[in-house]
């Protein structure tokens, strides 16, 4: 991995706080693959967990199943729920999984509740 400078260095300096956690948006890690996006955010999530705070970490591929079988069910609204709940929801390999429509608005509604549950508690 090369040399990070000025605002990328500075955010990966502040990962620690956890700062964007209390802040009302999303955190990503966007970059090639092998140079440690997954170990950054298990990091991450184990630093909430050491503060009290619940985090649920899951890859792409999961959910995508996990909304697919919701629907089947009819239990969009409580799954929806249950994965806007914990303080910190990782969800790794976002760019490795081909949602269809109804899951890519259901994943969206997510990140969307996320922020937003975020944004009230300030």
């Amino acid at each position: 991995m090369g040399q990070l400078h000025g605002k990328q260095a500075d955010a990966l300096k502040n990962l620690p706080s956890l700062s964007a956690l209390y802040a009302p948006k999303s955190l990503a890690f966007i970059g090639p693959q092998g140079v440690g996006k997954t170990h950054l955010a298990m990091a991450y999530g184990c630093q909430c967990c050491q503060l009290g705070l619940k985090a649920y970490f899951l890859k792409t591929t999961e959910l995508n199943q996990r909304l697919t079988d919701t629907r089947k069910y009819g239990r969009e609204s409580s799954t929806i729920n249950g994965l806007v709940k914990p303080s910190c929801l990782i969800i790794d390999e976002v760019g490795r999984c081909v949602f269809d429509k109804e899951n890519t608005r259901m994943f969206f509604d997510i990140i969307d509740r996320n922020t937003t549950k975020r944004d009230q508690t300030r």
